[in-house]
């Protein structure tokens, strides 16, 4: 056994030096930012996305609403000529008139279409005297609450008179077309419009409010229509502009009522005649009128008397 004084001579036992740290490398700090990174681009794309789909939307919205305000505006158009077109005293000498104020607009089904609105102006345009025709323009405006605006023009014109080659509002009995008549233009009558076996030739479009009596007599290239609307004669406030227009261009003939019914005292006619050689004769000034004037109506329309043979 060992005494006390060895075993304190004897030296202590060593201890283990503890491991040296490991080394960092900072790539614990790179994945970091990497992911914060990521996670900033992963947030902008969504927002992207979103404000992508929200612009889409509010564009699609805004499609919707001016497809909405250009049918109402267009819609207009056809409302405000088939007014006109029904009651002409809508229809102004001058200036315009209003035929809707902000109004409420309707569908089909006769709902109200919402956060709309419409104005409806009409009035002639142009030269108003009337030599060259009466031409106008209508007038619409769209609108919604939102500011959004349509505005859509049309120009119309009024029909005259002059384009038929025949017009009658009441056909005597005593009168037909026969004997190989050939009627250039078009024809209405309010009427009946009656032709003899002699037959007749109708160039253009015949309408009549009534029937044709004998219209197998006649030869119809262009076509014609039974139980048309009736085309009202015009008042006398129109016939008086007429007349003055007339009276300038110096082709104001003055007729009277002394002929029985269904006989004419006056008769004009027009003779279409190439005066410069260009091989037309609907050109400027080119043709001339004939007036025919008699207390005879056999004369003014070279009626044939019973007498000869």
């Amino acid at each position: 056994m060992l005494d006390d004084a060895s075993r304190a001579a004897r030296p202590a036992p060593r201890r283990a030096d503890p491991a040296p740290p490991e080394a960092r490398t900072g790539e614990e700090g790179f994945a970091l930012l990497f992911v914060l990174l990521l996670a900033m681009a992963v947030a902008a794309l969504a927002i992207g996305a979103t404000m992508v789909q929200s612009n889409t939307t509010l564009i699609s919205r805004y499609q919707s609403q001016n497809s909405v305000l250009e049918t109402v505006a267009d819609a207009g158009l056809e409302e405000a000529r088939s007014e006109v077109n029904a009651n002409d005293s809508l229809y102004p000498d001058s200036g315009y008139d209003t035929l809707e104020n902000d109004a409420r607009v309707y569908d089909a089904s006769g709902n109200q279409i919402p956060d709309v609105r419409r104005s409806i102006w009409v009035g002639p345009t142009g030269i108003t005297t009337g030599q060259y025709g009466v031409f106008g323009s209508i007038v619409v405006e769209a609108t919604d609450s939102h500011g959004n605006k349509v505005v859509r023009r049309q120009e119309i014109r009024q029909e005259s008179f002059a384009k038929y080659a025949y017009f009658t509002d009441i056909e005597p009995s005593n009168i037909a077309f026969g004997s190989g008549d050939q009627i250039f233009g078009p024809v209405h009558s309010n009427d009946y419009i009656k032709i003899y076996a002699s037959g007749a030739t109708f160039w253009n479009h015949v309408t009549t409010s009534k029937t044709v009596q004998g219209a197998q007599y006649g030869d119809f290239p262009q076509g014609y229509t039974e139980n048309a609307p009736t085309i009202p004669m015009p008042k006398t406030a129109d016939l008086d502009k007429l007349r003055q227009q007339a009276q300038t261009g110096h082709t104001y003939f003055s007729g009277d009522n002394n002929g029985a019914l269904g006989q004419a005292t006056t008769r004009v006619e027009f003779l279409a005649i190439d005066l410069n050689g260009d091989g037309k004769v609907n050109g400027k000034n080119e043709g001339f009128i004939r007036v025919y004037q008699s207390s005879d109506p056999g004369w003014v329309v070279a009626d044939m008397p019973e007498t000869c043979s």
